[in-house]
């Protein structure tokens, strides 16, 4: 097979996993910011009880505000924005437990 007409084809074929490979780096990276917003947002409210990660996440996003307020915070985050990311997680209203 000439290299000329091969090489669309192994270009297109190593795609999926470039794409996989970048896929994998947004699931650790998304993994990695939520774990700091649960921890962040626990040692804010310190709830009184013990409660999982998934429970508190879904304490914390039961209120509208706070969905925009963790939306804002993780978005901080990402742009490596201390100032922005410590005010979004200061005005986050506890859950009652």
């Amino acid at each position: 097979m000439n290299i000329v007409r091969a090489l669309p084809l192994i270009t297109i074929m190593s795609m999926p996993g470039i794409a996989l490979a970048d896929s994998a780096f947004q699931s650790l990276e998304f993994g990695k910011n939520k774990q700091q917003l649960v921890r962040d947002t626990k040692e804010k409210c310190q709830p009184e009880i013990k409660v999982s990660d998934d429970d508190w996440t879904n304490k914390i996003l039961a209120s509208g505000d706070n969905k925009y307020l963790i939306n804002k915070a993780k978005t901080a985050l990402e742009k490596n924005n201390n100032r922005d990311y410590q005010k979004a997680i200061g005005q986050i209203k506890c859950p009652q437990l």
